[in-house]
């Protein structure tokens, strides 16, 4: 084979298609269905997430790109405003338009040897950042009492 192996974490919209689902498994993809618990450890061993969600099927921002962002892997994604009015392209985001760039940008990491720096993308929107910036907002209006 050619050295990958991709492994799919399916939502409930790629579960209704069984004969996407039969093809993809077929082709040798690892297909996990469901809840997983402990996702963090398959960004862990990924080497870059793809999101090839087209537009209109999912939420303006998906979770699942900020949480691989996270982890500092690299992310292939369909372009979504939300992800647009957070992120530039870059730094080992790649915004796609189609499945032939999406495939493209795949192949352009197998040859890379630029770094992702994801993580420090995503930073400004931690838990701990937000937590601060509403206890903040919070503090303003009691002081407005």
């Amino acid at each position: 084979g050619n050295g990958r192996q991709v492994l799919m974490v399916a939502s409930e919209y790629a579960r209704s298609d069984d004969a996407l689902r039969r093809l993809l498994k077929d082709s040798g993809c690892i297909v996990l269905e469901g809840y997983v618990p402990n996702l963090e450890q398959i960004y862990a061993m990924s080497d870059c997430y793809v999101f090839p969600v087209k537009p209109g099927h999912t939420i303006l921002t998906p979770l699942s790109v900020l949480e691989a962002m996270a982890c500092n892997l690299p992310v292939i994604t369909r372009r979504f405003e939300g992800l647009q009015e957070l992120f530039a392209d870059g730094e080992g985001l790649h915004f796609v338009d189609s499945d032939e760039e999406l495939l493209q940008a795949v192949q352009a990491l197998e040859t890379s040897s630029t770094e992702a720096c994801t993580r420090d993308k995503v930073a400004p929107y931690s838990w701990r950042i937000v937590a601060d910036q509403v206890e903040q907002l919070y503090q303003e209006l009691l002081g407005e009492l």
